[in-house]
């Protein structure tokens, strides 16, 4: 199988947050039941995360490079 990606600019492009990791959580049966049933389980738990007010002072008080 030949490899792809060797032209510069070639391959996906991260996102607007930086690169993504996997990670790996415990979470409690509703909440699984929940994102069971959402479209983008990852994006859901993301985005609620960016809009909490915890975050938002963590980002404020941190000096990470990602947006």
């Amino acid at each position: 199988m030949p490899s792809g990606g060797k032209r510069e600019g070639a391959g996906r492009k991260s996102g607007p947050y930086g690169p993504k990791k996997m990670v790996s959580l415990r979470l409690a049966e509703d909440v699984r039941n929940f994102l069971a049933i959402t479209a983008g389980q990852a994006d859901t738990i993301e985005t609620t995360i960016r809009k909490s007010a915890a975050f938002k002072r963590w980002r404020q008080s941190t000096s990470n490079p990602a947006n």
